[in-house]
């Protein structure tokens, strides 16, 4: 399987095989002769995504109004209690959301820089 040229990618070996358990080299998890493959750049393509959803959860969350005062039905206090809630939960959405796009971030990086020290470790072996 070539990879596509176009493409980003960081190749790591796979556990498996720095254990010598594959003794064939060919894994069918990965598709590749012991090698992990990241596309980067579409990790990053995705963590943009997260980001600009986290945005709009917090943007719903806010832009949610005021309740007129309603009248003093047993309804009106569940609603208004609803709507709390709706708010709370979208702020959580948010905040969730920022989170995991700051972990998919940090994990390119990562990826990225162990394929850089993997790299000057061979070249050093050389």
């Amino acid at each position: 399987m070539r990879p596509d040229p176009h493409v980003d990618t960081v190749d790591h070996p796979h556990a498996d095989d720095l254990h010598g358990d594959d003794p064939h080299g060919d894994d069918p998890r990965t598709g590749s002769a012991g090698h992990v493959r990241v596309d980067t750049a579409a990790l990053g393509r995705v963590a943009a995504a997260v980001t600009a959803a986290a945005v709009q959860a917090g943007d719903a969350a806010s832009a949610v109004p005021g309740l007129i005062p309603p009248p003093r039905w047993a309804s009106a206090y569940s609603a208004e209690r609803a709507a709390e809630a709706a708010g709370h939960r979208m702020r959580e959405l948010s905040a969730d959301l920022s989170g995991t796009s700051a972990s998919i971030s940090t994990t390119v990086l990562e990826y990225e820089d162990a394929d850089a020290r993997t790299s000057t470790r061979f070249r050093a072996a050389r």
